[in-house]
């Protein structure tokens, strides 16, 4: 079901090496306090399968909450739950009511940029996507245009709205 998949320490430090030099621009730090292996839930699973079929805008990250066991889930903080992919044309989610972002690891041969994760991130800070002008390079934009290589900017206004938030 496109959800178990396995993620080396090399991987998870690498992914949060470029998180990190994404939000220094806003002196906001993440850190991973610890990494758990969590086995989805049946109905959970059986939830997926069934949103991946729905054209019900959300059905997708509505069905991803039901994956994890929320005994599963560490409080304080976030949650980063690592999947192999949605199946769908997204690739990250923020799911604010369990505070958890779900991030597509990918293929091997086309992995998700981990920009996504630093984007889903952004959510989590209380950020909605922009895309006004020069948006093409800013971390918050909707996807599906510009390069995610070259999403790393963020306005003054976004930061200082994350940095509010994070405090």
């Amino acid at each position: 079901a496109n959800l178990q998949v396995e993620v080396s320490d090399e991987e998870l430090a690498e992914w949060f090496v470029h998180v990190n030099d994404l939000w220094s621009q806003a002196c906001i730090r993440f850190e991973v306090e610890a990494v758990v292996q969590v086995v989805p839930l049946e109905q959970g699973v059986e939830a997926y399968l069934a949103a991946l079929e729905s054209p019900k805008k959300g059905a997708v990250a509505k069905a991803l909450a039901q994956v994890v066991a929320t005994d599963d889930l560490l409080e304080p903080g976030w949650n980063v739950v690592a999947i192999k992919s949605f199946g769908v044309g997204a690739s990250g989610v923020y799911l604010p009511d369990v505070d958890t972002l779900y991030f597509a690891k990918g293929k091997p041969q086309k992995p998700t940029h981990p920009t996504i994760l630093a984007h889903e991130f952004g959510h989590s800070l209380s950020l909605e996507h922009f895309d006004g002008e020069d948006s093409d390079t800013n971390m918050m934009h909707s996807g599906g245009k510009g390069n995610v290589d070259e999403s790393d900017m963020l306005f003054e206004w976004q930061i200082e709205a994350a940095r509010d938030q994070a405090s």
